[in-house]
């Protein structure tokens, strides 16, 4: 299956799962220290975000798209072009093709964070060294 969809595609990244751990790791090889990791979110409401460790340096929302999702994204995207929203300046916010995966999210988790040294993000292959 994930043949066809690289087949179909101008660029394929290849499937990450979204298994905290293996996100961790990764990052960790960007330079990230060894004290952040990624963890589950189970909910927005107030216990639930209570479980999520403090400070928190970036959140990765994986979820698939549908063509409910897509007409409804277009909608909301229309109206924002209209009447931008205010956005708080220290938040940054970035949109990735969820089809693709969470590899392309987790380099501006390291190189937007302001809790992260900003030094490599030019360069990051020297973080990506095999071990």
């Amino acid at each position: 299956m994930a043949a066809e969809s690289c087949a179909t595609s101008e660029s394929c990244w290849v499937a990450l799962e979204s298994n905290p751990d293996v996100l961790t790791k990764y990052i960790h090889k960007l330079g990230v220290p060894e004290g952040w990791t990624f963890t589950d979110v189970y909910g927005l409401d107030a216990e639930m975000l209570a479980m999520v460790p403090q400070p928190v340096a970036a959140v990765v929302v994986l979820f698939p798209i549908t063509d409910k999702y897509e007409a409804r994204y277009q909608v909301e995207v229309a109206s924002m072009r209209k009447n931008p929203p205010q956005v708080n300046p220290n938040v940054y916010f970035m949109v990735r093709d969820a089809r693709a995966s969470a590899l392309p999210s987790l380099t501006p988790c390291r190189c937007e964070s302001p809790h992260f040294p900003h030094a490599h993000c030019g360069t990051l292959s020297p973080h990506l060294a095999a071990d």
